[in-house]
């Protein structure tokens, strides 16, 4: 009867042992890095092209017609309820709207720059988090209101 418990205590020591030494020995976990490359971690989010008309002293002039790509981290567009691509759109017609610096008329340089950086730091103090990391400008055209009656006409 001894040897019967001896028994059963050497093979519960044994069992506990190995599940210690299996835990301890099990794969430590990689440290996660909060710094974001172009690698991994971020979506590469195309939203629809926007027209914004270009008014001056009361007189539609032409439009603006744009198309933005912008780099979100992935984990926060999945916790969004409402479309980050919504957001940055209207960010974007109220970022050009609004610009008086802008002027299509004439040919001088814009800046993209300051553009860019108003819209995305626009959409992530609107969300209250850093959803938009960058903002980059895939096309952007001026079209005159006399092209806009050629082309509607012909």
């Amino acid at each position: 009867m001894i040897k019967l418990l001896l028994a059963g205590v050497w093979v519960c020591a044994i069992t506990l042992g190995a599940s210690y030494f299996a835990h301890s020995w099990s794969a430590q976990p990689v440290p996660t890095t909060s710094e974001v490359t172009y690698f991994g971690g971020l979506d590469y989010v195309k939203p629809a092209s926007i027209s914004v008309p270009i008014i001056k002293a009361g007189v539609i002039e032409g439009y603006a017609i744009a198309q933005f790509v912008f780099t979100s981290p992935a984990n926060l567009l999945a916790k969004m309820t409402v479309p980050a691509k919504v957001i940055f759109v209207d960010e974007a017609f109220k970022a050009i709207y609004a610009n008086s610096n802008f002027d299509f008329l004439s040919n001088s340089k814009r800046d993209l720059d300051a553009l860019t950086k108003t819209i995305a730091q626009n959409v992530n103090k609107r969300v209250a988090q850093e959803v938009v990391v960058e903002v980059m400008v895939e096309s952007l055209n001026f079209v005159s209101k006399e092209q806009v009656r050629c082309q509607s006409a012909g």
